[in-house]
């Protein structure tokens, strides 16, 4: 009798085990038909609309003036006016700031610091030789400007940024409005 009961217990099984690898097969099949057929269905679209946080705000903004420039480069034929983007350091901390000058710019602050290195002058903030230098940057907006009304895609170029700066000013001093966290920090 218990012959009999392992006999069909093994058949039972042996029988499950074929079903399945049966039904493995035409899985398999209907999954390769499914792979050569395509579906015509169209795809649905998700479109997600939120805030920027000031983070990413800043990295847009960042991304924007290093397009511009680029843009402005290519368009511009005076290499004095050559827009060079860098981090820099403030200070002796490990903060790093973004800032863009033109190759005029850079030039004078180079020339001024070997001068006082060599005892000629004392020594200048940046925007003290900015104003030195009042003349060229104004000749480097005019050249900006003139080119921005030539060229389409300069035009488009200084409006983001100019878009982006002014979202930035706007959720900045909405956030400033805003009670301080512990009379001192601001959640944004």
């Amino acid at each position: 009798m218990k012959l009999y009961f392992l006999i069909a217990s093994l058949f039972v099984s042996m029988t499950a085990v074929a079903q399945d690898q049966i039904e493995d097969a035409a899985d398999s099949a209907q999954t390769e038909v499914e792979a050569v057929v395509p579906n015509t269905r169209p795809i649905e679209e998700i479109e997600v609309i939120s805030r920027r946080s000031f983070h990413s705000l800043r990295l847009n903004i960042g991304f924007a003036e290093e397009k511009l420039f680029s843009t402005f480069n290519e368009l511009n034929t005076d290499d004095d006016f050559d827009i060079r983007c860098r981090k820099t350091r403030l200070g002796s901390s490990r903060i790093q700031k973004h800032d863009c000058y033109p190759a005029f710019f850079d030039e004078a602050i180079a020339e001024h610091a070997q001068d006082y290195a060599r005892g000629r002058y004392i020594l200048l903030t940046p925007n003290e030789i900015r104003v030195h230098q009042q003349g060229n940057f104004e000749k480097l907006e005019a050249t900006m400007l003139k080119l921005a009304e030539e060229h389409e895609s300069l035009r488009k170029d200084l409006l983001e940024l100019n878009v982006l700066e002014q979202e930035f000013k706007v959720r900045q001093e909405a956030c400033m409005k805003k009670p301080a966290v512990l009379l001192l920090f601001r959640r944004c």
